[in-house]
């Protein structure tokens, strides 16, 4: 199958203005934080959504877009041996003024045109709107610890038109791990470490790609996902001298 791009013009150099607004607290057995952010741009490079023939992401400036949200973070120590950390971050991560270009096909795959499609507030590829991680550390013993991390990340799409059939679902996976440290015994530090990633060994993917066009006047649309490993296992050995 023969396909065609629209080749991107010079890329343009990124103007951004940053307003943010913060509060934070940090005392021994807690912490908390708040920001309020809002991230104006002028040309800012974007995800398309397209790879190029070595898989590199292909980027375009887009003239008008935003990012602006809230993130929220968190610590509290319950005891000696117990303590829980998180963070939330929710955003609207959107593209003013979008034009997409999708490639028309006759019946011989010989290009005829580029059809144009215009978005007006469009959402940002690969921006989800909601991402949270949560921590628990026990330490059981001296020189030993257990961590249980948590990661939601919410829909993501593959380009910016803000298609579902052009998406990304949201997941949630967690890893745990122990690690255990000997000091001054042959060398300065041994530390164990073993971890067990995808804890629940969920399916899902955190990326990809998408091709759209019309092939005799249909519209097909191509979604590419990388896969994430399932439940995996890991061991290390790391030595200080």
């Amino acid at each position: 199958m023969r396909t065609a791009q629209i080749l991107p013009a010079r890329q343009r150099a990124e103007h951004l203005q940053d307003l943010e607004l913060g509060l934070e607290e940090n005392k021994f057995n807690y912490g908390w934080g708040i920001n309020l952010y809002y991230m104006n741009y002028r040309d800012q490079l974007i995800l398309t959504g397209k790879i190029n023939d070595v898989g590199d992401a292909l980027r375009i400036n887009t003239p008008h877009s935003y990012r602006a949200g809230i993130e929220l973070q968190g610590r509290y120590k319950i005891n000696k041996t117990i303590q829980l950390s998180g963070n939330l971050t929710i955003s609207d991560n959107k593209i003013k003024d979008f034009y997409d270009y999708t490639p028309r096909y006759d019946a011989s795959f010989n290009l005829l045109q580029q059809d144009t499609s215009y978005f007006r507030k469009t959402n940002l590829a690969f921006s989800p709107s909601v991402i949270a991680s949560g921590l628990l550390q026990v330490f059981p013993f001296t020189n030993a610890e257990i961590n249980t991390n948590v990661k939601y990340a919410g829909k993501q799409y593959l380009d910016n038109t803000s298609s579902d059939a052009k998406s990304i679902n949201d997941y949630f996976v967690q890893d745990l791990s122990f690690q255990y440290s000997l000091h001054n015994i042959i060398a300065k530090e041994i530390t164990i470490v073993a971890r067990m990633n995808n804890v629940w060994n969920k399916l899902y993917e955190s990326n990809g790609y998408t091709y759209s066009y019309f092939y005799d006047k249909a519209l097909v649309k191509e979604n590419f996902y990388f896969p994430m490993a399932g439940r995996n296992f890991m061991l290390s050995l790391n030595v200080k001298f």
